[in-house]
């Protein structure tokens, strides 16, 4: 394909000639998406951004860029959350340096990454069919898609932005480098392009395979098999090395169940598995193993995966043709019977997707492009690899690029082949519609509870969305309400240890102690090793009464978890209670050493120990030591009284 008129610049590849109409174009459309999420900018953060941004002290210190960005770390283990997405740390340390702790600057900048994802999708358009409409259909398309309002508006969901933005423009610099005489700089560009799209987010893997696709069936320049060879070899060998950095880096277990990175780290000495020295102290120790999902039987059944997995990617698919009501957690059937219809339904539906593609590939190659980039791009979320959440939004964000692209080269045939007002008109309903519908679900995000009660109106059967709901009516001091809530998420999900906690402790803060053992003692059923449950459970009898079998629920987890330093303290305190100030000493001076003498409830109560037994030297030694720590409870205990603390004070 003979170079675009106007200059040989990266932006003359994209827009062709550099012309005043070309600029009022992207302004507009960069407009349109600030425009269209302007509202959300005052939101305040909500789900995932809490614990994930607000929440994590490493992310709300602007010295940490520095570090995030050293080289070292890129061999060196960062033991911080997120630690395989640099480029997205570096991004939101970027917002905290430049906003501080005020998140609309999080939100713009998430505004402002969308913007260039539609830029970059016009772009790709012009660049693979030199019309102007196509360009101008598949970008505004893109920026309004409604199912783009939870990567935009979840400041943690960023990554997904930031590597199709990556993996766009390194695909544009690639095809620029086939077309130009001097090849060399928009090669390397594209390849610097393209590990910064795996360093956001591991999406990026599929960019070599559309690259392949991109010069079978819309190829630029002359054809050169063994070049493209070696090109291609470049591209994997970066993957490859993305793979080394990633293993260790990332992967989680769930439920019993080992995702495949967590399983080769666990089966290979990884080189750069080390953690870096200097942030050894950010370890902690291994704890419970996570509740078992609904949709546990995906994990274990290869015949319940596909099935399962073929259901959902027919559901991406008629989501990006028509987003009908998206939502922010899913809570998916498992389909594991061959005689269920509906991942039958979808398989038909993608035959249908398939054979369209390949039918036009002769007549219109970009259109047949466009559209195997959507399942090009759903395969790494379609059950190649185990993910612990089956189905979001966010995941069918990538292959909405195809989609929208594909959808402006349709509405170009039909130009073509039909009155041009007709089709001109359909595609403003169309971008109008998208806009309209994403402008509404904007309104989801004002808070958390708003956000989950809109979860819960599409789908009353997300028990995850039912807890997060209750957890913010609990905040309101709507206790019927969370109440209400925590029930029904266990009657949806009864193996949710984290839910039954979470009732216990709302019933432990309320005095209803025996409310709180029969919650607990239920989810023995399902996790009867489970120690966290165990000491919830331990605090209940502890708290109606039940000395003896506090005592031996926590003498239990000190068996198997003899560095529980909370277990020891309890049990110190339960033995105190009943007066056994000897027995009582030796826990609760090991949980003082455990906590590294931080923690000045066990302090106080080994005073009182020591007190109790007529140690006065010892117990005047541990009083001076709380005196610095809390006053108030070292007066306490010089005085003697003789009084444990609840459980709730306790903590």
């Amino acid at each position: 394909m003979a170079e675009p008129r106007g200059g040989r610049t990266v932006l003359s590849g994209l827009l062709g000639r550099v012309t005043a109409s070309n600029v009022f174009f992207l302004m507009g459309l960069q407009v349109f998406c600030l425009a269209l999420y302007a509202r959300t900018l005052g939101f305040p953060p909500i789900w995932d951004d809490v614990a994930e941004i607000v929440n994590r002290p490493f992310l709300q210190s602007c010295s940490n860029l520095a570090t995030v960005l050293n080289p070292r770390y890129l061999l060196w283990v960062l033991p911080v959350a997120n630690s395989a997405r640099p480029a997205w740390l570096a991004s939101v340390l970027g917002d905290t340096c430049l906003f501080g702790q005020v998140f609309a600057g999080f939100r713009l900048t998430s505004v402002l990454w969308h913007a260039v994802c539609a830029v970059l999708v016009s772009g790709l358009a012009w660049d693979l069919t030199r019309k102007r409409g196509v360009a101008i259909i598949a970008g505004f398309l893109f920026a309004a898609h409604p199912l783009h309002t939870e990567t935009v508006n979840i400041v943690s969901f960023r990554t997904d932005l930031m590597s199709l933005a990556f993996c766009l423009t390194s695909l544009l610099l690639y095809r620029r480098s086939r077309a130009a005489s001097r090849s060399g700089p928009f090669f390397a560009a594209s390849i610097a392009a393209f590990a910064l799209a795996l360093l956001s987010k591991e999406m990026a893997v599929v960019l070599p395979a559309l690259i392949v696709l991109s010069d079978r069936l819309c190829p630029v320049g002359r054809p050169d098999r063994r070049r493209e060879l070696r090109v291609y070899g470049l591209f994997l060998a970066v993957l490859g090395a993305y793979l080394v950095f990633h293993v260790p880096r990332s992967g989680y277990v769930f439920g019993g169940h080992k995702d495949v990175f967590t399983q080769v780290k666990d089966s290979v000495d990884w080189p750069t598995s080390a953690v870096a020295p200097e942030f050894e102290f950010l370890l902690l120790p291994e704890g419970d193993p996570q509740d078992p999902m609904p949709w546990q039987a995906v994990y274990g059944s290869a015949k319940a995966r596909i099935l399962t997995m073929t259901r959902i990617s027919g559901r991406y698919l008629l989501s990006l043709a028509w987003p009908w009501r998206p939502q922010g957690d899913y809570s998916p059937p498992v389909s594991s019977r061959w005689s269920d219809p509906a991942p039958w339904l979808a398989a038909a539906l993608w035959l249908a997707w398939f054979w369209t593609a390949i039918r036009w590939r002769r007549r219109e190659p970009v259109l047949t492009l466009a559209m195997l980039w959507v399942p090009c791009s759903l395969l790494p979320v379609c059950g190649v690899v185990a993910l612990r959440n089956l189905q979001a939004d966010r995941y069918a964000f990538f292959a909405s690029a195809g989609a929208c692209l594909a959808a402006a080269v349709a509405f170009d045939l039909w130009r073509r082949a039909s009155k041009r007002g007709l089709t001109e008109w359909a595609c403003v309903l169309l971008v109008a519609s998208f806009a309209i519908a994403a402008f509404v679900r904007n309104g989801d995000y004002r808070d958390n509870r708003r956000f989950y009660e809109a979860t819960l109106e599409r789908d009353p059967n997300v028990a995850r969305a039912r807890i997060n709901l209750a957890k913010v009516l609990e905040d309101a001091r709507d206790d019927a309400g969370a109440e209400r809530e925590y029930k029904a998420a266990l009657a949806l999900w009864p193996s949710l240890i984290q839910g039954r906690l979470l009732l216990a402790r709302f019933y432990l803060d309320r005095g209803r102690a025996e409310d709180a053992a029969a919650v607990l003692e239920e989810g023995r059923a399902h996790a009867p090793e489970h120690a966290g449950l165990r000491y919830y459970l331990a605090l209940s009898y502890w708290m109606s009464g039940r000395d003896k079998d506090a005592e031996r629920d926590l003498r239990a987890i000190l068996a198997s978890r003899p560095r529980d330093w909370r277990a020891s303290l309890s049990l110190g305190t339960v033995l105190l209670k009943q007066n056994r100030p000897a027995e009582a000493a030796v826990p609760l001076k090991l949980a003082l050493e455990m906590s590294h003498g931080r923690s000045a409830v066990a302090a106080y109560h080994l005073a009182l120990a020591y007190r109790m037994r007529g140690d006065m030297e010892n117990a005047k030694a541990v009083i001076d030591r709380l005196s610095a720590a809390n006053p108030a409870l070292a007066e306490a205990a010089r005085r003697g009284a003789g009084e444990t603390l609840t459980p709730g004070r306790a903590f």
